[in-house]
């Protein structure tokens, strides 16, 4: 009788809730920014260059491998697997754009963002970098409310799959994410040196 008449707790207060729209929140824009570069991964290989903050054999290695890392760290969190550990991946890659964009505006540059692949992107501005440290935030919250490393959370996906694969689901999907980040990690690098070598070929029948 009078547990019928206590105030019922929201579910949209519900950290399970709250988790479950931060990680996907975080999976999509990683996935939106991660996309457009994978497609075109000799742009962002450019776009790294022009922030000239890496020395240019490095700075090729991050703009081929960095929207495949994003990849991951967005499949993950949007299907619940390893979700302390993407948002980890998520935290780092923030800060990184943070310091890229923070370094540029101190040195009064104003070059195309490319935070999202798009050649007619906007400029760097504050802005991005106030917009970065909230996603920063969020990813530094699921880090801590996260329920496993490398496990699902309880609304994962992967809890569809237990019954069938008897507490292996978890790892499974993360290696069909892998798996899917490595494909498209080797196409760009394959785009990449393919362009070069042209360029090479180019070069010397001139």
């Amino acid at each position: 009788m009078l547990d019928a008449l206590q105030p019922k707790k929201s579910a949209t207060m519900n950290p399970l809730n709250i988790n479950m729209a931060i990680a996907i929140l975080l999976g999509t824009v990683l996935l939106l920014s991660a996309i457009p570069k994978l497609n075109r991964p000799k742009s962002f290989v450019l776009t790294v260059y022009e922030y000239r903050i890496l020395p240019k054999p490095l700075a090729r290695a991050v703009g081929i491998t960095l929207p495949a890392v994003e990849l991951l760290a967005g499949l993950l969190l949007i299907c619940g697997v390893a979700i302390r550990f993407a948002s980890l991946v998520a935290a780092l890659l923030f800060l990184c754009f943070i310091l890229a964009i923070a370094i540029n505006l101190r040195r009064g540059r104003r070059i195309a963002c490319g935070c999202f692949g798009a050649k007619n992107e906007g400029s760097i501005s504050w802005g991005l970098v106030y917009r970065d440290a909230v996603l920063l935030v969020a990813s530094l919250a699921l880090v801590v409310r996260g329920d496993s490393w490398l496990g699902s959370d309880i609304w994962s996906v992967a809890r569809l799959l237990e019954p069938v694969f008897h507490g292996t689901a978890s790892y499974i999907v993360f290696a069909i994410c892998g798996t899917i980040c490595i494909s498209f990690l080797s196409r760009s690098v394959s785009l990449v040196t393919r362009k070069k070598a042209i360029r090479q070929a180019g070069s010397l029948t001139t």
